[in-house]
């Protein structure tokens, strides 16, 4: 909030440096006038702010499967019109998430849930989206919830990147336990 003079047409211009942001965000800049009349007007204006001119999509026909059976999911890689970025290089890592909880005495010896998750890193590796899509495989071994993250740089060195969960089950699957 700051006060400042309009010209004679009733206008200001100015600048400021926007933060560097690893997400999208919708920015907004309010101003208020008070003319010598006493009289107020405000303008308000919203602007998305991009953090990379490149965007990773991840889909698959389902979220779940079974140990020891192949997952594969749909990748690509477009700018910020929605066209495909050909020749995209993605970096990859994928996590696997199991919970481990236990029943703890709490508050007037009422039992209660205490959950840890425990996350391991499965692997990382690199996809080429030569015509802007790609198709990522993995046979999962045991339970759990996966995470998939998949990063990409623009022209600039800018960085977006993408998460997908999928789950996987088995005999022995420790998911997180509440009340």
């Amino acid at each position: 909030s700051s006060k400042i003079e309009l010209d004679e047409k009733g206008s200001k211009t100015f600048d400021f440096t926007m933060p560097s942001l690893n997400y999208s965000a919708f920015l907004y800049v309010q101003a208020g006038v008070l003319s010598p009349q006493n009289q107020q007007l405000f303008a308000r204006k919203g602007v998305s702010v991009l953090p990379a001119d490149i965007f990773i999509g991840v889909k698959s026909g389902d979220n779940m499967t079974e140990a020891g059976k192949p997952f594969t999911a749909d990748i690509v890689a477009v700018n910020a019109e929605g066209k495909l970025r050909a020749g995209a290089i993605l970096q990859g890592n994928l996590k696997r998430r199991e919970y481990v909880s236990v029943r703890k005495t709490g508050v007037a010896g009422r039992l209660e849930w205490v959950s840890e998750a425990k996350t391991e890193d499965i692997s990382s590796f690199t996809i080429t989206a030569s015509d802007g899509k790609a198709q990522w495989g993995f046979t999962p071994e045991k339970a759990g919830s996966y995470i998939l993250t998949l990063k990409a740089q623009d022209e600039q060195g800018r960085v977006n990147y993408t998460n997908f969960y999928f789950y996987v089950t088995e005999g022995d699957a420790y998911w997180k336990q509440t009340d």
